[in-house]
């Protein structure tokens, strides 16, 4: 993208301005878009250098052109002149556009973007503050697991690699953002609804229990119930291809699809999607890179394969409760067919 598509895009503008609902989805989209750090960090320059006074003004038309032009002749005129030499033969003179001429580019063409973002709409959402609030993060990392009771009386169980966010002051406001996976006994509340909020999803209950895998680094996420009922939809910070709606009862998973913004519902398997949470680790006719993905998590440890060419065709099924690595890795090694090295946090797979 470039620097213009994200100084105009409004939920990339409240991202800046602070806005916790949007930070969710830009600092995942950084994650899995690190090409994009640069023009991304540009844009945020940009934006905060423009006063608030630029932002908040909604004058008409030709009020913010004439305040535009103003802005930019007051900077051309400190830039230093250069004089040209002359010949008797016709020249033809070649402009170079100094590192603040282009920013001046950028700033007009925000300024005309939110110009356009007030006109079209009665109520911008750039012009009014968002309402802060302090967060408590906790994270479990790989090789842990982690319980968290919440100040309404919801309990929240984190699977390895898995971090939550929160407000302080949560019984009355009841936002968690989730990366990884979580499962949650929520508390009813009639008055404050439960949220959970992911990358791609909004999660909203009064009381139930459900589980949530989100994993930042992974293209499909998913919504299990347990208990009660839940409604499930597409995160408005997203910018997905589709949004949506829908409402799962128990036994019922959605699995949403990113890149085609695809959603599909199924009765789910409890052994398969909850297992974890009794230290269990299932394996269901699991593919050799999602046994590694799991393996990493939940023991903490990287692999490294020696020959990246190499095709694991074979699927894996297996149980295993409260094992070492070791004794994973005997089972899983004898039915993938592979050899292996174990080397402090390094599994070698040769």
């Amino acid at each position: 993208m470039k620097i213009e598509d994200y100084t105009t895009n409004e939920s990339f503008q409240r991202w800046v301005k602070g806005d916790q609902k949007s930070a969710i989805y830009w600092e995942q989209y950084l994650a899995t878009h690190p090409h994009e750090k640069e023009a991304v960090e540009k844009a945020r320059q940009l934006l905060m250098a423009l006063s608030q006074e630029d932002l908040i003004q909604v004058p008409d038309q030709e009020k913010v052109v004439n305040q535009l032009w103003q802005k930019i002749n007051t900077t051309l005129e400190k830039e230093p002149s250069t004089q040209a030499d002359y010949t008797t033969q016709p020249t033809y003179k070649h402009f170079r556009i100094s590192p603040w001429q282009r920013w001046i580019s950028y700033a007009a063409m925000l300024l005309l973007g939110l110009f356009s973002v007030w006109y079209f709409r009665s109520e911008p959402s750039i012009v009014h503050p968002q309402k802060s609030f302090s967060y408590i993060t906790k994270k479990a990392k790989k090789g842990t697991k982690l319980t968290i009771p919440l100040s309404d009386g919801s309990l929240v169980k984190l699977n390895a690699d898995t971090e939550i966010r929160y407000p302080e002051d949560f019984a009355t406001h009841r936002q968690v953002y989730l990366k990884g996976e979580a499962y949650f006994e929520v508390q009813k509340d009639s008055l404050h609804p439960f949220e959970v909020i992911t990358r791609d999803l909004n999660v909203k209950v009064l009381g139930t229990s459900f589980n949530v895998k989100a994993y930042p680094e992974e293209t499909s996420q998913q919504v299990a119930l347990v208990e009660g009922k839940v409604k499930v939809g597409s995160n408005p910070e997203s910018n997905l291809k589709k949004t949506f709606t829908e409402y799962l009862i128990p036994t019922e998973m959605l699995t949403f699809q990113q890149e085609e913004s695809e959603v599909a519902k199924e009765i789910f398997d409890p052994m398969e999607v909850l297992s974890w949470q009794d230290n269990i680790i299932y394996f269901k006719d699991a593919s050799f890179k999602e046994v590694i993905k799991v393996l990493e998590r939940w023991y903490g440890v990287d692999f490294i394969i020696q020959n990246p060419q190499r095709k694991f065709y074979n699927k894996f099924n297996g149980t295993y409760q409260n094992k070492s690595l070791a004794q994973v890795l005997e089972g899983v090694s004898f039915a993938l067919k592979f050899d292996y090295q174990v080397k402090h946090k390094k599994v070698i797979i040769q």
